[in-house]
Formats: C-alpha cells, sequence, structure tokens
C-alpha cells in the first residue's frame, strides 16, 4: 500500500526545492543522494518532479540498469529521449552517433560531453531545467564522467540518487570529485524513525502492528509500505497483531514473499506481463513485452496499469522478486526470444545479458561468448575498458571447467583479452595475473603463438611485474619453433626489457641486438616495433641519446602499421633525448602531439606520463601553481594503474616542486616512509636523501647516503644512472663526505654539456648537470672549476629559459666569487634575488640574502672606505653636488671635497660619475 505523504522528508525535500529555485535563477548546481534500496530516493525525487512541473520547469530521467548487457551512458540517453537530437548522440542501440564512434579519441568524447551539457544548459535558459539520473550505483564510468562535469551549469539542476551503500571504485571517484565542488549539495537519506513510521501505520493499519513493523522492516520505507500492503489484501490491517514476534506473511527480511502473494493475487494476463518486464529489465517497453507475451501493445499497457503497485519504476528489490516467481523453462525461452529479436534488430539494445541467461546447452554456451565478445569489442572501441574486462570475465565463466582442446583454446583467448582490457586501464598486476593464467592453458592446448601472445600483453612497464614477465618469455621461447621468427624476434625483444629493469641494461645488450636483427629479417613492422623498444631501454643511458634518436626515426617510420601505442612511445622518447639535449622546442611540439595520442589511446599510463612532462616543463620554467596542479592529475593517473614507480615519481616530482618553491615540512613524513619504502633503489634514495637534507632531517639523509655509498661504484649505466649520481654526489657534499663527491663528479663531468633527464620516459628535468657539477666543485675545494662549470650553467639554462635552474647557479656562483670578486658576486646574487622573490623561490631567497651579507662583508674589507666617505659615496650615487652633501651631513664644503679626492683615489676611479656608477655596483647607493 503506497504511502501517499512524503514521510521523514521535508528538510530533505526543502534543499532540492532550493535547487530547482536555483536553476530557475539561472545558475547550476547538482544534487546528490544517497542511501540504501527501498529508502526512498525515488519517491523523494518524484516529489521533486511534481514541484518542478508546478513551476514549469522541464523535468529530464533515466536511470542505471544492473545487467550485464546494459550499454554505455544508459542514464543519459534515457533522460535526453525528449530532446531527440541530443540522444541522438548517445544513441545506445544502433551504435555511437558520428560524434561518438568507437574510432573518437577519448578527448574528443569529453569534448562531446561538453557540448551535450551546453545544449542542455542553452535549453534550460529562462525556465531551468531538472535532469534526475537514478540508481547511478549502477552506472558505467562514462555516464558518471559527464555526471562529474555537469556541475556548475547555468540553469541546470541535476540530481543523482545512489546505493550508498553499493558504490562503485568510479562512483566513489565521481562522488569526491563533485563534492568539491561549491555547486554540489549531498542528501543522505535514514530510515524512518519510530515517529515517523508511526504517522504511516497511522490509519491504514491496527496500532498494534507498530512494533512488529518496526522490528521487522528496520525502518525501510520499501519494506513499510509492501508489509502495510500485504496486511491489507490479506484483510488483517484493521486486526490486532499477533502476539508472536514473527511476522505472519513471509519473512520480512527478503521483499520475495511478499511480492509473490501480491504477484499471486493478480489475473494471469497481468501476472504473465509482469513477469515479463521482469525478465526484460528495469528499462523494460511495450514492443518487447507484446512479444513475449503474444500479445498487443495495448492489452500490455492495459495489464500494466492494472499491476502498477509492482512496476515501481527504480524498485530493483521488487523486479527481482518478480523475476524469482518465473518458471525456470520460460525465463530461459524468454531470454533467448529477446536476445534473437536484438540480434535481428527488432528490438534495440545488447543481447548480452539475455544470452547469458538463455544458456542450456553448447550452442547457448557459444551464442553467450559471442555476445560476450561483441561487446566487448565495442567497449574497447568506447574506451570503456573495465565493461569489455566485465564481459569476457561473464564469458570465461561461461567456459569455466571446459577441457575440451577448443575449449581451451577459447579460454586462453579470451584471458588475453581481458589482459589487453586491463592493461589499457592501467591495472598492470591484474593485467600479468591472467597472462600467467593464459598461458597454463596455452601450453595444455600445446599452442606456442598463445604463449607468445601471453608474454607480450604487459609493456612498457618495469618493477615487481618484469620477474613474471621474464618468466612468461622463457616459456613461450622454449615452445616457439625456430620458423616463428617473427614471434621471437618480439618475445626475444620482451625479454631484453625486462631483463634491463630487474637486472642490468648491459645484460640486456646482446638479447635486444638479436631481436632487432631478427624482426629486420622478418618485415614484420610489429616485431621491429618490439625491438625498437628493447634497443631504447639498452640505451636509455646518456652516452646513448644519438642512436636513441635513430630509434625513434625508425618507430616513427613503421607508422599505422606498428602497435597502436608505438608513435606514443617514440614520442616519449624523443622528449627524453631533447631534454637531455636542451631541445626545449622540440620538447613542446612533442607534448602537443602526446596530449591527441593519451586521448586516443586512454590509457591512465599515457595521461600519466602527458601530466608527468607538462610538470617537468612548468617546473623548468618556473610555472609553479601549474606544476602543482599537473602533478594531482599525474596522481590521478598514477592511482589507476597499478605501476608503484608511477605513483612514486609523482612524490619525486613533488619533493622537486619542494626544492624550488619551499614548504619541504609537509612533505618529510611522506619522504622518511618512501625511503624505508624503497631501500634497494638507489635513484630513489638519491632524491629523498637530498630533500631530507634540505628539510632539516640530516639523520635521515645520512641513512639514504648510507644506502646509496656501497653501491655507488656498481650502478649500471642505464636511465637512472645520471640523476643517481647527480644528486648523490650533490647528497654527499652536504653531508661533507668527499670521497663520494669526488667519485661521483669523476663520473659525471663527461656529461657536463647535457641537462639532467633521463632516457627512459621516467625522470624529470632539473637543469643543467653543470650545476651540480659546480656543487660539488665547491665540495672538493676547486674554486675554478667551481667558477667555470657555474658559469657554464648559468648560460645553458638561460639558453633554455630554465629561469629556476639559472637562479639556483647564479646563487651558487656568487657565492664562489663573493670573496674573489664582490662587485660581480653582488650583480649576480641581486639578479638571482629578484627572479627568486618574482618566482616565489623561497628557499633560494634566503640563500642569496645570506650571500648578499657575505659580499657585503668582502667589499668593506676590499675597500677601507671609513664611515663618513660611505656616506658622501652614497650621495654621490644619487647624482648630489657638493653643496647638497655639506647641507644633508652638515660640513663645510671642503671638507666634503676633501672626502670626495679620498673617494676617487680609493676606489680607483677618476671622477664623480665613475664613483657613482662603483657605488650602485657595490649597493652603497642603497644604503
Amino acid at each position: 500500500m503506497p504511502v501517499r505523504e512524503l514521510v521523514g522528508r521535508a528538510s530533505e525535500l526543502a534543499e532540492l526545492a532550493r535547487a530547482l529555485d536555483t536553476a530557475r535563477a539561472g545558475r547550476g548546481s547538482v544534487v546528490l543522494v544517497g542511501g540504501p534500496a527501498g529508502i526512498g530516493k525515488s519517491r523523494l525525487v518524484d516529489e521533486l518532479a511534481d514541484l518542478a512541473g508546478a513551476a514549469g520547469v522541464p523535468v529530464l530521467r533515466g536511470r542505471a540498469m544492473a545487467e550485464e548487457g546494459t550499454p554505455a551512458l544508459w542514464p543519459w540517453w534515457q533522460a535526453l529521449r525528449p530532446y531527440p537530437d541530443l540522444a541522438d548522440a548517445l544513441d545506445v542501440h544502433t551504435g555511437p552517433a558520428a560524434t561518438l564512434t568507437p574510432e573518437v579519441p577519448r578527448g574528443e568524447r569529453l569534448r562531446a560531453f561538453e557540448l551535450l551539457l551546453a545544449a542542455l544548459a542553452e535549453r534550460a535558459a529562462g525556465s531551468g531545467l531538472a535532469v534526475v539520473l537514478e540508481d547511478l550505483h549502477w552506472a558505467d564510468e562514462s555516464s558518471l564522467r559527464m555526471l562529474g562535469l555537469s556541475a556548475g551549469r547555468a540553469g541546470l539542476l541535476v540530481v543523482a540518487t545512489y546505493r550508498d551503500d553499493e558504490q562503485t571504485d568510479a562512483l566513489r571517484a565521481t562522488l569526491t570529485q563533485l563534492r568539491r565542488d561549491g555547486s554540489t549539495a549531498a542528501i543522505t537519506l535514514h530510515p524512518w524513525d519510530a515517529a515517523e513510521l508511526a504517522s504511516v501505520v497511522d490509519g491504514a493499519a491496527h496500532p498494534s502492528w507498530l512494533p512488529l513493523l518496526a522490528r521487522a522492516s528496520g525502518g525501510n520505507p520499501l519494506y513499510v509500505q509492501e508489509m502495510l500492503g500485504a496486511l491489507t489484501d490479506a484483510g488483517l490491517a484493521d486486526r490486532p497483531a499477533p502476539e508472536s514476534a514473527e511476522w505472519p506473511l513471509g519473512v520480512p527480511e527478503q521483499l520475495r514473499g511478499i511480492v509473490a502473494e501480491r504477484l499471486a493475487r493478480l489475473p494471469e494476463p497481468v501476472r504473465e506481463v509482469v513477469r515479463a518486464c521482469a525478465v526484460i529489465g528495469a528499462d523494460w517497453s511495450v514492443p518487447a513485452v507484446a512479444l513475449l507475451c503474444e500479445t498487443t501493445p495495448e492489452a500490455v499497457l492495459d495489464h500494466v496499469d492494472a499491476a502498477a503497485g509492482l512496476l515501481v519504476p527504480g524498485h530493483e528489490l521488487v523486479r527481482e522478486a518478480v523475476y524469482a516467481t518465473v518458471p525456470t523453462g520460460r525465463a530461459v525461452a524468454w531470454h533467448r526470444r529477446l536476445a534473437e529479436a536484438i540480434e535481428a534488430g527488432e528490438l534495440p539494445g545488447e543481447a548480452v545479458t539475455h544470452r547469458l541467461r538463455s544458456i542450456t546447452d553448447d550452442a547457448g554456451r557459444d551464442a553467450a561468448v559471442e555476445a560476450c565478445r561483441t561487446g566487448a569489442a565495442l567497449a574497447m572501441g568506447r574506451l570503456a575498458f573495465d565493461r569489455a574486462a566485465g564481459l569476457l570475465d561473464a564469458a570465461l565463466d561461461v567456459l569455466a571447467g571446459q577441457e575440451h582442446p577448443d575449449r581451451l583454446v577459447r579460454r586462453c583467448e579470451l584471458l588475453l583479452d581481458a589482459a589487453d582490457a586491463d592493461y589499457s586501464a592501467g591495472l598492470v598486476e591484474a593485467a600479468t595475473r591472467r597472462c600467467q593464467a593464459a598461458a597454463e592453458l596455452a601450453s595444455r592446448a600445446d599452442r606456442s603463438d598463445l604463449l607468445a601472445r601471453a608474454a607480450l600483453v604487459v609493456r612498457g612497464v618495469g618493477g615487481p611485474v618484469s620477474a613474471p614477465i621474464m618468466v612468461l618469455c622463457d616459456r613461450a621461447l622454449a615452445a616457439l619453433p625456430e620458423s616463428a621468427r617473427a614471434w621471437r624476434a618480439r618475445v626475444l625483444a620482451q625479454r631484453a626489457l625486462a631483463v634491463a629493469d630487474a637486472l642490468r641494461p648491459a645484460d640486456a645488450d646482446e638479447p635486444s641486438r638479436e631481436a632487432l636483427a631478427l624482426a629486420e629479417q622478418t618485415g614484420d613492422p610489429l616485431a621491429m616495433a618490439d625491438a625498437l623498444r628493447a634497443r631504447q631501454q639498452v640505451l636509455s643511458h646518456p652516452d646513448g641519446v644519438t642512436e636513441r634518436l635513430e630509434v625513434v626515426r625508425r618507430m616513427l617510420e613503421l607508422g599505422a602499421a606498428g602497435p597502436p601505442d608505438g608513435e606514443l612511445w617514440a614520442r616519449l622518447w624523443r622528449i627524453d633525448a631533447a631534454l637531455q639535449l636542451g631541445a626545449l622546442s622540440t620538447v613542446d611540439e612533442e607534448l602537443a602531439r602526446i596530449g591527441l595520442l593519451a586521448d586516443r589511446l586512454g590509457w591512465p599510463i599515457a595521461h600519466w606520463h602527458l601530466h608527468k612532462l607538462r610538470t617537468a616543463r612548468a617546473l623548468l620554467l618556473g610555472h609553479f601553481a601549474e606544476a602543482q596542479r599537473e602533478t594531482e592529475e599525474m596522481l590521478r593517473a598514477a592511482v589507476r594503474t597499478e605501476d608503484a614507480s608511477a605513483q612514486a615519481l609523482v612524490l619525486a616530482l613533488r619533493f622537486e616542486l619542494c626544492e624550488l618553491r619551499g614548504g619541504h615540512a609537509e612533505l618529510v613524513d611522506a619522504a622518511q616512509m618512501f625511503a624505508e619504502l624503497s631501500t634497494e633503489l638507489l635513484v630513489a634514495q638519491s632524491y629523498v636523501g637530498l630533500f631530507l637534507l634540505h628539510a632539516g632531517d640530516t639523520d635521515g639523509a645520512w641513512r639514504c647516503h648510507g644506502r646509496i655509498r656501497p653501491a655507488l661504484a656498481e650502478q649500471h649505466r642505464d636511465a637512472r644512472w645520471l640523476p643517481t649520481l647527480a644528486n648523490a654526489g650533490v647528497l654527499a657534499a652536504g653531508l661533507g663526505d668527499l670521497d663520494v663527491v669526488r667519485h661521483c663528479y669523476d663520473e659525471l663531468l663527461p656529461c657536463a654539456g647535457y641537462y639532467l633527464a633521463s632516457g627512459s620516459g621516467t625522470l624529470l628535468c632539473s637543469g643543467s648537470v653543470s650545476r651540480l657539477l659546480g656543487t660539488m666543485a665547491v665540495a672538493l675545494d676547486r674554486p675554478a672549476d667551481a667558477e667555470r662549470h657555474l658559469t657554464e650553467a648559468i648560460a645553458m639554462d638561460d639558453r633554455i629559459g630554465a629561469l629556476p635552474y639559472r637562479t639556483l647557479a647564479e646563487i651558487e656562483l656568487a657565492g664562489v666569487l663573493a670573496d674573489a670578486d664582490p662587485a660581480r658576486a653582488g650583480t649576480l646574487t641581486r639578479n638571482a634575488a629578484t627572479s627568486a622573490r618574482r618566482l616565489g623561490m623561497a628557499p633560494a631567497l634566503r640563500t642569496a640574502d645570506e650571500v648578499l651579507r657575505r659580499v657585503d662583508r668582502a667589499r668593506r674589507e676590499a675597500v677601507p672606505l671609513t664611515a663618513r666617505e660611505r656616506d658622501v659615496l652614497a650621495r654621490l650615487a644619487r647624482g648630489a653636488s657638493n653643496r647638497e652633501i655639506a647641507e644633508e651631513l652638515v660640513l663645510s664644503e671642503r671638507t666634503v671635497e676633501t672626502h670626495v679626492r679620498n673617494v676617487l683615489a680609493k676606489v680607483g676611479v677618476a671622477n664623480r660619475a665613475q664613483a657613482a656608477v662603483w657605488a650602485v655596483e657595490q649597493g652603497i647607493a642603497a644604503q
């Protein structure tokens, strides 16, 4: 028995009414309505729809569904149906419209979402517009992404309901994003309390039922309403409740019993329509029901009216309870008929759910697997990687335990396709586990080509996955015949990559050469791409920069014949080389291209690289606010991957940002923890140790240094070699370990003309190597070498516009020259202080002040001017005449003239004008 009044929701409805008024006033907002199943979310938004209707505000409604075959963007498509031009852009029945074809990059999809939301905002102009999206705990990522973009649209009110105890990770992330927006409100619905429940029972049932209803329902409005309806139907509502504590009409915790009783009282034709609706799904349609019940649409509509209480939109629990009453044979036949109609184009939608629920034999299994694979392929094209993996898992469940050789092969292929989906989503460890399982099946099926595929899915990622990848490669190479040269070349290259990461790049040199030679013999573009990837990794040390650029050229030449990510990696490698050489124009050109490639691929790791490079570029230019924003985007992309090094590098970039901008205290705890978690990774220890030293944690810095020192002599010449030695040398200089400083200095000296960048697309750029050599030369008490290196660093960093790092080099050079050439040191320090102040480089500004104090002392000691002579000189610098100076200092003009002659003699200049210039250079004019 439905409750006509809205009970216990006055404050929540008032908040929705305020949001509606805001939309009518031309401002946009999002209201999130959460609560468990049956709590009254749909009832609340129904009230909102009534308010909107009374105010002349159009309401668009859509809902997500739980079925496996539900297409992406389904709730939005439903909501947009009143506007056919907009709905066509999200047509999920006949395939995406022209603006959203599977081949369109992710960036264009986001732009299409922006255009659709902008169009909705235009239609909201004047009267406002409400969009109600329900059951978003079942929504796909694309629907949630569009929801996340909807906040603050002029005149647009978006109300989103969801079960707060069934949130997906994607929904949780979207809710977190929206709650940060000032235009978003959140409502959480709670069960009715005793007073509210009493108001519902009053007049609907004998008061003695109240305690039993409260205990059995837990205050859930849906349960209460259904139980009251059952009492009425049974003729018990007006009678006193029994003394027993048990619910007399079925188990109250399970709505299924209540629904079954109500269903049994309906006429058979009406009952059949209700059951057909349950089989079709929450978004049933009249044509589909008519097809299953073999009746007319008019008859269906009549029966729907008669069964309205069991067809309440959004009450999934009711639908599930009805579904449980459908005889198994009939449910299977109906699902099969729906699948056939959808595949024949008679009905819209996807057949996946119905194929999965109509399996009775091998033919049904095959049809279900094929439907899942087709749906997964479409999902991959739309960059819905999680959806693709879910469909492939469903297909694997269908074939579970099937041991026939053909079935083993199909299971293996499904596992590999799912591994591709996981890898594309950034779930590297999950993809690796699937590949290991696929390799077992491939061995049992005696399929060496599938063993090779299993070894090749996860690529371009180092860290813990390198060891299992080596094992997969070894199994594939042992099984592949010598005639399978293209496969062998690819697997050899993949193994070389894993060896270079897990062991030493030198150990991978010969295997990578072998893989490249074999790939060249075959002419296979995929084999060539994998072999070039391996050569790039082996050549990632600074000396390999010229060969790396040749690898880039050859990879780009493969074009569309190569792998889909081939161009991405080639351009990342080119940026690495350009950063090392200081070719910033090349970096900017390639960054623009990488942005397009990342959108096209949709891979989290591609977006991680994009934001990492933007961060590095912003740091070089001194755009610290932009760098902060990019590290946040980088972290979001890194979290979506399972690559620990991707998340660790976000921290390294934040360390660098603190080194330049200050704020070390905020990250000290994280740095100390990271140091303990990465004791074997020298490059991490060098970054963290230097950070802790500058943060004032000398003990922590010494611990990091203690881990680095014994291993420096054995440091492999790979992508990490240059930053490890550079940071370790500067750290040792700060700690006074001159033996380590000397070792790092001698090793790095041939790299003096390079910039501090990696050769593998994973590390940041920190200006010229010469600046760090200068720091080490200072520690080694080699002032001439220090001056040479730092002068070169200033020129190098100035050439590429790396103002923060030029500022650091100027300050350090000023410190070297403070005693020997205080005039030049003063000029350098003042220039650096100006830059540091403008950029917000607090640590550098403090150091500059210290150097200026040293310079002042040196100037005073170098030119023994008396206090009175300094007073006279300061006024000369301001252009004062002898008379003006005499009046100001209360001296005679003759005395002033004597002081001027003494100043000219001591300073070593010929006239007053030159003395004034000298005073300005020495900072005396400002005194």
